[in-house]
Protein backbone atom coordinates (compact mmCIF):
# COMPACT_ATOMS: atom_id res chain seq x y z
CA UNK A 1 0.00 0.00 0.00
CA UNK A 2 2.76 2.30 1.03
CA UNK A 3 4.60 1.44 -2.69
CA UNK A 4 1.69 2.05 -4.38
CA UNK A 5 0.93 5.39 -2.76
CA UNK A 6 4.25 6.41 -3.40
CA UNK A 7 4.20 5.56 -6.91
CA UNK A 8 1.44 7.86 -7.33
CA UNK A 9 3.34 10.76 -5.35
CA UNK A 10 6.07 10.65 -7.59
CA UNK A 11 3.90 10.22 -11.47
CA UNK A 12 1.57 13.24 -10.04
CA UNK A 13 4.75 15.06 -8.83
CA UNK A 14 6.25 14.63 -12.60
CA UNK A 15 3.07 15.14 -14.53
CA UNK A 16 2.92 18.38 -12.35
CA UNK A 17 6.41 19.17 -13.47
CA UNK A 18 5.96 18.41 -17.01
CA UNK A 19 2.71 20.20 -17.17
CA UNK A 20 4.22 23.74 -15.96
CA UNK A 21 7.50 23.22 -17.97
CA UNK A 22 5.70 22.85 -21.22
CA UNK A 23 3.29 26.13 -20.26
CA UNK A 24 6.50 27.61 -18.97
CA UNK A 25 8.28 27.33 -22.45
CA UNK A 26 5.81 28.82 -25.02
CA UNK A 27 7.34 29.31 -28.11
CA UNK A 28 6.81 31.48 -30.54
CA UNK A 29 5.72 30.09 -34.03
CA UNK A 30 4.49 31.16 -37.96
CA UNK A 31 3.62 29.08 -41.20
CA UNK A 32 2.27 29.52 -44.08
CA UNK A 33 -0.64 27.67 -46.13
CA UNK A 34 -2.13 27.55 -49.39
CA UNK A 35 -5.91 25.77 -50.21
CA UNK A 36 -4.22 24.50 -53.28
CA UNK A 37 -1.38 23.57 -54.86
CA UNK A 38 -2.22 23.46 -58.57
CA UNK A 39 -4.66 26.45 -60.14
CA UNK A 40 -6.02 27.31 -63.57
CA UNK A 41 -4.84 30.92 -64.91
CA UNK A 42 -6.47 33.48 -63.08
CA UNK A 43 -7.81 31.14 -60.87
CA UNK A 44 -8.34 32.39 -57.15
CA UNK A 45 -5.99 31.14 -54.43
CA UNK A 46 -6.46 31.68 -50.96
CA UNK A 47 -3.08 32.14 -48.87
CA UNK A 48 -3.03 32.05 -45.00
CA UNK A 49 -0.46 33.19 -42.80
CA UNK A 50 -0.54 31.89 -39.16
CA UNK A 51 1.48 33.41 -36.04
CA UNK A 52 1.30 31.97 -32.58
CA UNK A 53 2.64 33.74 -29.77
CA UNK A 54 2.84 34.77 -26.19
CA UNK A 55 1.25 37.34 -24.35
CA UNK A 56 4.74 39.25 -23.78
CA UNK A 57 5.73 38.94 -27.18
CA UNK A 58 5.64 42.56 -28.74
CA UNK A 59 3.24 41.77 -31.90
CA UNK A 60 4.19 42.89 -34.86
CA UNK A 61 2.82 40.87 -38.34
CA UNK A 62 3.98 39.67 -41.79
CA UNK A 63 3.50 42.64 -44.20
CA UNK A 64 3.45 41.43 -47.74
CA UNK A 65 3.61 43.92 -50.76
CA UNK A 66 4.06 41.73 -54.09
CA UNK A 67 4.84 38.24 -54.64
CA UNK A 68 6.53 37.16 -58.51
CA UNK A 69 4.12 36.23 -60.41
CA UNK A 70 1.20 36.85 -58.39
CA UNK A 71 -1.38 39.11 -58.38
CA UNK A 72 -3.79 40.04 -54.60
CA UNK A 73 -7.56 40.14 -55.12
CA UNK A 74 -8.58 41.10 -52.60
CA UNK A 75 -6.79 43.21 -49.22
CA UNK A 76 -6.09 40.66 -47.12
CA UNK A 77 -7.93 40.08 -43.84
CA UNK A 78 -6.44 40.07 -40.43
CA UNK A 79 -7.57 38.48 -37.67
CA UNK A 80 -6.21 38.22 -33.97
CA UNK A 81 -7.69 36.04 -31.48
CA UNK A 82 -6.71 35.07 -27.72
CA UNK A 83 -6.48 31.33 -26.59
CA UNK A 84 -4.43 28.65 -24.61
CA UNK A 85 -2.69 31.42 -22.75
CA UNK A 86 -1.34 33.27 -26.29
CA UNK A 87 -2.01 35.62 -29.01
CA UNK A 88 -2.39 33.83 -32.29
CA UNK A 89 -2.72 36.51 -35.54
CA UNK A 90 -4.21 35.00 -38.66
CA UNK A 91 -3.67 36.88 -41.92
CA UNK A 92 -5.66 35.80 -45.04
CA UNK A 93 -4.75 36.68 -48.92
CA UNK A 94 -6.54 35.84 -51.71
CA UNK A 95 -4.19 35.59 -54.75
CA UNK A 96 -4.18 34.69 -58.62
CA UNK A 97 -1.44 34.33 -60.93
CA UNK A 98 -1.67 35.01 -64.71
CA UNK A 99 1.91 33.10 -65.82
CA UNK A 100 1.82 29.93 -66.21
CA UNK A 101 3.89 27.28 -64.78
CA UNK A 102 6.17 25.89 -61.50
CA UNK A 103 5.79 29.09 -59.12
CA UNK A 104 7.22 29.06 -55.44
CA UNK A 105 5.40 31.42 -52.88
CA UNK A 106 8.49 33.12 -50.81
CA UNK A 107 9.35 32.22 -47.07
CA UNK A 108 8.08 35.13 -44.79
CA UNK A 109 10.07 36.10 -41.71
CA UNK A 110 9.04 37.69 -38.73
CA UNK A 111 9.85 38.33 -35.31
CA UNK A 112 12.26 36.94 -33.64
CA UNK A 113 13.71 35.65 -37.27
CA UNK A 114 10.78 33.32 -37.48
CA UNK A 115 10.17 32.07 -41.47
CA UNK A 116 7.65 30.61 -42.76
CA UNK A 117 7.52 27.48 -44.97
CA UNK A 118 7.53 28.00 -49.06
CA UNK A 119 4.84 27.06 -50.79
CA UNK A 120 5.74 25.89 -54.45
CA UNK A 121 2.14 26.53 -56.82
CA UNK A 122 1.97 25.25 -60.18
CA UNK A 123 -0.19 27.74 -62.39
CA UNK A 124 -2.02 25.71 -65.57
CA UNK A 125 -3.58 26.32 -68.51
CA UNK A 126 -7.12 24.21 -69.18
CA UNK A 127 -7.20 20.86 -70.13
CA UNK A 128 -7.56 20.79 -74.05
CA UNK A 129 -8.72 16.89 -75.40
CA UNK A 130 -8.16 17.14 -78.92
CA UNK A 131 -10.59 14.29 -79.67
CA UNK A 132 -13.26 16.87 -79.23
CA UNK A 133 -15.19 18.66 -82.08
CA UNK A 134 -13.07 22.14 -82.91
CA UNK A 135 -15.67 25.05 -81.99
CA UNK A 136 -14.67 28.07 -84.15
CA UNK A 137 -14.74 31.79 -83.56
CA UNK A 138 -17.90 33.20 -84.86
CA UNK A 139 -18.39 35.86 -87.42
CA UNK A 140 -19.51 39.30 -86.01
CA UNK A 141 -23.60 39.11 -86.25
CA UNK A 142 -25.10 42.46 -87.44
CA UNK A 143 -28.45 43.22 -85.58
CA UNK A 144 -30.69 45.53 -86.82
CA UNK A 145 -31.20 48.87 -85.09
CA UNK A 146 -34.01 49.55 -83.23
CA UNK A 147 -36.27 51.50 -84.94
CA UNK A 148 -36.97 55.07 -83.54
CA UNK A 149 -40.73 56.31 -82.15
CA UNK A 150 -41.83 59.23 -84.21
CA UNK A 151 -41.84 62.66 -81.85
CA UNK A 152 -45.29 63.26 -82.49
CA UNK A 153 -46.28 60.25 -80.01
CA UNK A 154 -44.87 62.37 -77.25
CA UNK A 155 -46.66 65.42 -78.13
CA UNK A 156 -49.83 63.05 -78.58
CA UNK A 157 -48.60 61.67 -74.68
CA UNK A 158 -48.30 65.67 -73.49
CA UNK A 159 -51.75 66.78 -74.78
CA UNK A 160 -53.85 63.63 -72.73
CA UNK A 161 -52.27 64.90 -69.47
Amino acid sequence: MIKMNFHRSIFSFLFLFTLHVTNAQFIANIKATADKKRILIGEPLQLTIEANLSTDVVISFVTIDTIGHFEFLDKPVIDTINENGGITIRGVYKLTSFDSGHWVIPSFSSFNGLKTDTIPIDVVFSEFDPNQDYHDIKDIIEVAPAKKKPWWWLVAGGAFQ
